[in-house]
């Protein structure tokens, strides 16, 4: 509303819809008017008399079309009876067939020419018998030879049908009688009673189709006698003409018709005794241009000639100056799309024309500088590596940003505001946040995300930018120069480099943690390592003394019952302690990977026999279901196994019998540790009758230090089952814990390498 008016503005006057339009659209517009002239005229006066002609010239060119298809069928079957006249008057062929060698007149004649695509169906019958046959339909056509043979009139040459309705359609059919005379064999005397002839077709197929469109530039359809379609080279047009039109009576008679839009002709196919067998048909669109005559042509040509001379006469007025200047642009921009940014187009005037090169220049310049910024970006961002220092990081991410982006200065603050990096001409006010930067929610991996905001800082002669940098968050501030041009594309590009450089920092911090963590574990294995190998090495020596000197204090008090029971206790606990030691050493070595598995053939039964006593007092029973197998691992590592699973049965399971039981097992028992040239796999499971081991805690129990629930009060240091674990794999066996058959008790079971017993010699 203007100022001291109280009288609303009067809408400003439409001019017509016409005069709105750009000189290029009334160009278009003229053309339009100037074309459609000769066109209404044509629409009013020649198009009844162009309807006319056409059905008239389609209904002749259909007539011609089906009559040249059908002289294609004629010239088919001349050749086919060519072909069957020449191998009549073959010597050797009808030696072949006097002869009755039926496998020469299957490869020699009847494949040849199926293989070589002469014919598509081959017999040749002597008398009653079909001496060979080639192809689909070659058991039909040999009953029509003969059939053909005992009506022919005698000395008649060729013996047809030329045409016959077969399985596969309809086909060109020549039948070719044998003279035999003077010959001798199985086939000249069978041929005396019923004549001898060979038979060819050829199927009217879709070759035959397309080859007679070809001719006639009409589509060609074939159909049964029954009014199914057999073949055709234009299925649509098949579908357009309809059903066949009802075939003629005579050979040679045509009938056309006008099927909506298309010109139909239609002749029969009969046999040789005059029984139709199917029907041809050529079809083809009533084209105007193809009816034109005299007639119409002085109106066609009055009035395409008036449009032609509107058309250039407008042309030339309106568009000479706009084509070159559309030329222009329009290479400009090619050069764009094709990635030459640097092409600049004339933009002097005030039309549309000059309004769009101006644009077009301005687009040219904003994509050749930040096709520049997003390069240089790239470039910067892939040397950010995260093995480099976070100081580092933060300096060298500072320094690309005002490389990048062309900032006047640049600085990198923590989630605390203290400054990480800046350059040397930051400011105290470059560290200040721009009050109107929009703010985001965080992305999917949590992390804060901000578009790059902008703001007035002094008097509007700079502006000051800032995006988050999400390590924690960081932020990167900047300030662009003075007249430096700043638009959102511009901050989304440095929203992404500000994301692809917290993505940095994190990672270098990440990498400087995992670095850290990893030597951490590397001190603390290594003081592991040497604390087991310290403590087992220093009591082995004095558990054997403690143990030998246990067994002379045995044999020197032999009548003392009490030192007896007390040099027991000591020898039976210093074993056991002893044991524990060498678990502890095979600890060791298997963890630096220093255990040497040897591979040799086992006897489970010897090693059972001599580990027993482990189970104390307990009785051992062993069931060997797998006589045929020898398992191929360790002795020493074996007869270890076998001691710590009767030990833990005998200490776990206080009542009740121990069995070991050998039984086979697949090669996939082995698992991933399995040797690839194992011929099978052998189980030996330690089951007792003791409260077993609960489903949740049958993998944990066989970590380092870790016990069941089911342990109770009784003594163990949870390694054993570790090391029988680690002693397994490294034969390339596998151990598992579950529940014992009868559903009582445990069972621990463990496969190794196998090979069947070599029988007797």
């Amino acid at each position: 509303m203007a100022i001291g008016s109280s009288r609303p503005s009067e809408p400003r006057r439409r001019r017509p819809a016409l005069f709105d339009l750009r000189y290029d659209r009334q160009l278009v517009l003229a053309l339009l008017v100037a074309a459609l002239v000769p066109l209404a005229l044509f629409a009013l006066v020649a198009f009844p008399r162009v309807s006319a002609a056409v059905r008239a010239e389609g209904e002749r060119g259909a007539a011609d079309a089906v009559r040249s298809a059908r002289a294609l069928v004629d010239q088919r079957g001349t050749r086919l009876a060519a072909v069957a006249a020449s191998y009549a008057t073959w010597a050797t062929f009808i030696d072949y067939v006097a002869q009755m060698q039926t496998d020469r007149l299957q490869t020699d004649v009847a494949a040849f020419l199926v293989d070589k695509g002469t014919a598509d169906a081959v017999a040749v019958v002597i008398g009653p018998t079909d001496a060979a046959m080639a192809g689909g339909d070659a058991a039909t056509l040999a009953s029509i030879a003969r059939a053909a043979l005992a009506s022919a009139p005698p000395g008649e040459e060729e013996i047809g049908p030329g045409i016959a309705a077969l399985a596969s359609g309809i086909h060109v059919v020549s039948v070719r009688p044998l003279d035999l005379g003077g010959r001798e064999g199985p086939g000249a005397t069978a041929a005396s009673d019923g004549g001898a002839a060979i038979a060819v077709s050829r199927r009217l197929d879709g070759g035959f189709a397309i080859d007679a469109a070809t001719l006639t530039g009409f589509a060609v359809s074939v159909y049964l006698d029954d009014g199914r379609l057999s073949v055709t080279s234009d299925a649509d047009a098949a579908a357009a003409a309809g059903p066949p039109a009802p075939a003629p009576k005579e050979a040679g008679q045509v009938v056309v018709r006008d099927t909506g839009g298309y010109a139909t002709g239609a002749t029969g196919l009969v046999d040789r005794t005059g029984e139709p067998v199917g029907t041809l048909e050529a079809s083809g669109r009533l084209d105007v241009l193809n009816a034109i005559d005299a007639d119409l042509t002085p109106i066609l040509g009055f009035g395409f000639a008036l449009s032609a001379i509107g058309a250039v006469i407008i042309a030339i007025l309106l568009s000479l100056r706009l084509r070159r200047r559309l030329g222009a642009i329009a290479g400009g921009m090619t050069a764009v799309a094709g990635g030459d940014t640097s092409v600049r187009l004339p933009d002097t005037g005030g039309d549309e024309v000059a309004r769009l090169a101006a644009s077009h220049n301005r687009l040219a310049a904003t994509l050749e500088r930040r096709d520049r910024a997003l390069h240089a970006s790239v470039g910067e961002v892939a040397t950010l590596t995260p093995d480099r220092a976070i100081d580092d990081l933060a300096a060298a991410g500072t320094r690309a940003a005002i490389v990048v982006f062309g900032f006047a200065s640049a600085c990198l603050l923590d989630e605390d505001g203290r400054v990480m990096a800046e350059s040397p001409e930051a400011t105290p006010g470059d560290r200040a946040d721009p009050v109107d930067m929009p703010e985001r929610d965080g992305g999917d991996d949590g992390t804060p995300r901000a578009e790059a905001g902008v703001t007035d800082a002094i008097a509007g002669s700079d502006v000051a930018a800032a995006v988050p940098v999400p390590p924690g968050t960081w932020r990167l501030h900047a300030r662009l120069a003075p007249g430096q041009e700043w638009s959102d594309a511009d901050g989304a590009l440095l929203s992404l480099y500000g994301r692809q450089l917290g993505a940095a920092i994190r990672d270098a911090q990440l990498y400087a943690d995992a670095a850290h963590r990893a030597a951490e574990l590397e001190r603390v294995n290594r003081l592991q390592g040497d604390f087991l190998r310290g403590v087992s090495h220093n009591l082995q020596t004095p558990l054997t003394h403690i143990t030998v000197v246990a067994g002379e204090l045995r044999e020197t008090h032999p009548g003392d019952r009490s030192v007896t029971r007390d040099a027991d206790v000591i020898r039976t606990e210093g074993e056991r302690l002893s044991r524990l030691v060498s678990q502890l050493l095979t600890l060791s070595r298997l963890e630096a990977g220093a255990v040497a598995v040897t591979a040799e053939p086992v006897s489970i039964a010897t090693i059972v026999a001599r580990v027993a006593p482990a189970a104390g007092d307990r009785p051992v029973a062993f069931v060997d279901d797998a006589p045929g197998l020898v398992p191929i691992a360790d002795p020493a590592a074996v007869e270890q196994v076998l001691w710590m699973l009767l030990d833990n049965a005998a200490r776990y399971a206080p009542e009740g019998q121990v069995r070991v039981h050998v039984a086979r097992a697949s090669c996939e028992a082995l698992g991933e540790t399995g040797r690839a040239d194992a011929e099978a796999a052998v189980e030996v499971a330690v089951e007792d009758e003791g409260p077993g081991v609960p489903l949740d805690e049958r993998e944990r129990i066989f970590e380092r230090f870790a016990r069941g629930s089911t342990a109770g009060d009784h003594a163990g240091t949870g390694l054993g089952l570790d090391v029988a674990r680690g002693l397994v794999t490294a034969m390339g066996g596998r151990i598992r814990c579950e529940r014992a058959p009868g559903g009582g008790g445990g069972r621990f079971a463990f496969t190794l390498p196998a090979e069947e017993a070599a029988g007797p010699a």
